[in-house]
């Protein structure tokens, strides 16, 4: 690939750092960036920024923007790098004229809920692979699960069925048990009695909590076949951020993958994230878009972003290697800009404006 040009959207969230820290490892690349300001962390890895506006807004002007800025910069491919960008999925399709990385799936519309994606993942033979669980809207719901169908739990987990961000959960828990884990700072718990009593009318889903440790594997398909498959064992997260963790071959988990990621797109990448259940693997949410912690399969020699780009803009088709047992750790690094209050942010950013 030469003189490719590409954008990135949303560029000060994690998925985006990941993605830009990928794209800068290819040759001849330039990236656009775009977000609702133009001074972001993300600035380091871009050669240009633009602001405009957000999507929950207008989605008719963000789409406007975008197309102008594709077309000033032809602009050759897009990574959609908000977490509910995967929300957008039929307007990427039909407001845009270049390929975006989201997967192609004929059953997209499910992947965005979670109790859709479970349904229709037993319909389809995978019973094995879900965890035990009940969806519910009411508290009144939510208060007769725990009665009768979690009576012995000491500790449930409750997820939005349309979360598309990791710490989009609450840990549910006796008082005294709530008590202990906020003296130990951990986060997103909550006594049952309180979380009954707040006011939330969303349709979620209940569960047991799972034994760690938790595993997310990264795969590329094309033609409905996979092409690559890494899993990542998880050590250290923190608020649905991985710090700490390391990419495994671990065959009952590739296999399973393989089978679940096959069955549900038919090219790009995703993301699946597992634990245990009694000792099974238990599918605990399905990404259908670039996920943050991606960027640790590039340290074992896996570029995901340039996978897509090379698959999805040439005739090529590379089968990387994985290099087992790479470990990641991570950092946070900070970034400046100098004679920039918060009131003068340009409408446009290069860099060499630093």
């Amino acid at each position: 690939m030469e003189n490719l040009t590409v954008l990135v959207t949303s560029i000060d969230t994690p998925i985006a750092l990941g993605v830009l820290k990928c794209l800068k490892e290819i040759k001849n690349i330039t990236v656009i960036g775009t977000d609702y300001r133009t001074l972001t962390t993300g600035n380091i890895f871009c050669d240009r920024v633009y602001r405009i506006s957000r999507f929950t807004e207008s989605k008719d002007d963000y789409f406007k923007q975008l197309n102008e800025i594709t077309d000033k910069e032809q602009v050759q491919a897009l990574f959609p790098c908000d977490p509910h960008e995967i929300a957008l999925y039929e307007d990427y399709k039909q407001r845009l004229t270049i390929p975006f990385a989201l997967p192609e799936s004929s059953h997209f519309d499910r992947l965005t809920d979670k109790e859709a994606t479970y349904v229709w993942l037993v319909e389809q033979g995978f019973s094995e692979y879900i965890p035990t669980y009940y969806a519910f809207t009411s508290h009144d719901e939510l208060a007769s699960l725990i009665h009768n169908e979690f009576k012995d739990e000491e500790e449930l987990v409750v997820k939005n069925t349309s979360g598309h961000v990791a710490s989009d959960f609450a840990v549910l828990t006796h008082r005294e048990k709530f008590i202990e884990k906020i003296e130990t700072q951990q986060s997103h718990v909550f006594a049952f009695e309180d979380y009954l009593n707040t006011n939330n009318s969303d349709r979620r889903m209940v569960m047991k909590k799972l034994d760690p440790p938790e595993f997310s594997v990264d795969l590329y398909v094309y033609d409905s076949k996979t092409v690559v498959c890494v899993p990542r064992h998880h050590i250290v997260v923190s608020d649905g951020l991985l710090f700490d963790g390391t990419v495994i071959e671990h065959t009952e988990l590739i296999a399973i993958s393989i089978e679940i990621a096959e069955a549900i797109i038919d090219e790009g990448f995703i993301n699946l994230q597992f634990m245990k259940e009694d000792g099974n693997f238990k599918l605990t949410d399905v990404n259908p878009r670039f996920c943050d912690s991606q960027v640790m399969s590039l340290g074992a020699g896996v570029n995901f972003p340039e996978l897509f780009l090379t698959y999805r803009l040439t005739d090529e088709r590379p089968i990387p290697k994985p290099q087992w047992n790479t470990r990641m750790v991570r950092y946070k690094e900070s970034v400046f800009y100098q004679n920039y209050n918060a009131d003068d942010e340009p409408a446009v950013w290069t860099d060499s404006d630093e």
